[in-house]
């Protein structure tokens, strides 16, 4: 999802791939801080 909304900004700003890696990084991020957060109570 991220990942997406990177590229598109990146397409809408004429960038070549400036949004996207941090689309991924930030998906990325939040996943893992949802599996920590969410294996925690178990």
């Amino acid at each position: 999802m991220w990942s997406a909304i990177g590229w598109g900004a990146d397409r809408l700003l004429g960038f070549q791939a400036l949004f996207l890696p941090i689309g991924a990084v930030l998906g990325m991020a939040g996943a893992i801080y949802l599996i920590v957060t969410r294996t925690r109570h178990l």
